[in-house]
């Protein structure tokens, strides 16, 4: 006879999160989504350096920033082209580590060469990448890019995920 199980802690509700945050999926006219190498890491946020990932960034709240005003600002910080884009049609929320992170999407309209602003202390080696690898573990990305690929790839507007698949602690071979 066995006894009771023990409860499994459930992750907190998204709005209740310490930390929210935006992340983009830019995608490109030949269907490639931009990405940069994290140089640091935290592992709260299920980030370690030498990472992959699609831009994110934690949202000013103290200072009153808005999600709208952060996704601005994400695109002037953490992307290393100057890029004209389409209008952030959002995707949903995902639960990144102790964050809650609002996924949008955008598509370059145009590229006209290298941002002066991107943060090349915090990051490096700006790429567009096939979505497939982002999300099939071919590439050692921070958590919450395979799920969000995939929900955006599937057509899904509204998600709300309060958990991703965990960090892999190592980058494949």
């Amino acid at each position: 006879m066995s006894g009771p199980r023990p409860e499994r802690e459930q992750p907190l509700p998204l709005e209740a999160r310490p930390i929210q945050g935006v992340a983009a999926i830019i995608v490109d006219s030949d269907g490639l989504i931009y990405t940069n190498i994290e140089k640091g890491g935290n592992p709260l946020y299920g980030k370690l350096p030498r990472m992959e990932s699609i831009p994110m960034e934690t949202i000013k709240t103290e200072q009153g920033e808005t999600r709208e005003e952060a996704i601005r600002r994400l695109t002037v910080e953490e992307v290393a082209f100057n890029l004209v884009l389409t209008d952030p049609e959002e995707i949903g929320r995902f639960g990144v580590g102790i964050a809650a992170v609002t996924l949008y999407h955008m598509r370059v309209i145009a590229k006209n060469g290298r941002n002066p602003n991107f943060d090349t202390a915090e990051l490096e080696d700006p790429k567009f990448r096939d979505p497939v690898e982002l999300a099939n573990g071919s590439v050692w990305v921070r958590e919450g890019v395979p799920d969000m690929i995939m929900s955006f790839c599937s057509g899904a507007r509204g998600t709300y995920k309060t958990s991703c698949q965990p960090v892999r602690p190592n980058p494949p071979r």
